[in-house]
This record gives structure tokens, C-alpha cells and sequence, in this order.
């Protein structure tokens, strides 16, 4: 795992999950490789662009679960989270 290019301080998600009493999932062990990352900095059009906001909507968002919340939270029809 060292082989990573470009790593923010601090543990990892993999030595967090090495920790972790309990198992994780093994597709959340999975790495995604490093071949063909950079550690250049991301342009700032992609944080404030319309036309890239779009496109990650479609792309990315529409296509990914997104954690809310816990069933327990919200027993009841009706219920919500802010």
C-alpha cells in the first residue's frame, strides 16, 4: 500500500480498517491503483464550474448510493433528518 503516489498525512482507510474490530467487507479492502495518478493539483474550475457540477451529477451522483442516514433515525413514515 505504500506504493500509493499521492497520500494525505494521517492513517489510512486500509489502517483504519485494520483496527477495526470488526471485518470489513473485502470489496472495501480493494485498492484502486496508483498507475496513472497524479499529485498535481486539481484545477479550481472543477470546484465552481456549472458545466463540471453537471457533468459529476450525471456522471457520478446518479449512478451512487449516498448515505443519509440510519434506518434507526427514521422509524416512523414521515420521519427526516436535516
Amino acid at each position: 500500500m505504500d506504493n500509493i503516489i499521492a497520500r494525505r498525512p494521517g492513517p489510512s482507510v486500509q489502517e483504519i480498517l485494520d483496527s477495526d474490530t470488526n471485518p470489513a467487507p473485502e470489496i472495501m479492502r480493494m485498492e484502486s491503483p496508483a498507475i496513472g495518478q497524479s499529485s498535481a493539483d486539481v484545477s479550481i474550475e472543477r470546484y465552481f464550474s456549472k458545466d463540471w457540477h453537471d457533468r459529476e451529477v450525471e456522471q457520478v451522483w446518479r449512478k451512487t448510493w449516498q448515505l443519509a442516514c440510519r434506518l434507526e433515525h427514521i422509524p416512523n413514515v414521515g420521519d427526516h433528518v436535516v
